[in-house]
């Protein structure tokens, strides 16, 4: 049995820095005051329980970045999450993944977003950005 428990948290739409910064106040993060937000992501979600097997899907696809004056996006690319209590390579999911030669890669969204809109050393993320480009070539070839 999948032992997940997530908790819930009523949010209303956080459009400027200053309801960021009350946000975090409010549920106890410390030096809230002195945070900035650097960075929005923005996809769609969709969650998948397993019928034969103990296991959740999560996949998120419309990714796109926003920071101050800077966006991107990943057209195209879904980050798809897997989540068991023990890892099975018999998992319906992982199964077709497979059969669609796709593997496990580590990816953060929040990364990719920062790589693709910051001025930041892109040699550490190069892995994950070469990975999620690939996926959104793929993706756009798969629609053409």
């Amino acid at each position: 049995m999948l032992t997940t428990a997530p908790a819930a948290v009523p949010l209303p739409p956080l459009n400027a820095a200053a309801d960021a910064v009350r946000f975090a106040a409010d549920h106890g993060v410390a030096l809230a005051g002195r945070l900035e937000p650097q960075l929005w992501v923005f996809y769609q979600r969709a969650t998948l329980l397993g019928r034969s097997a103990p296991e959740r899907v999560t996949v998120d696809w419309n990714i796109r970045f926003e920071a101050r004056e800077c966006a991107a996006e990943l057209p195209g690319a879904a980050v798809i999450e897997l989540k068991q209590t023990h890892f099975s390579n018999a998992s319906p999911c992982v199964q077709a993944l497979r059969r669609l030669g796709l593997r496990s890669e580590p990816v953060s969204k929040y990364c990719l977003g920062i790589v693709m809109t910051q001025p930041v050393r892109h040699n550490v993320f190069r892995p994950m950005l070469r990975d999620a480009e690939r996926a959104a070539l793929t993706a756009l070839r798969w629609s053409a």
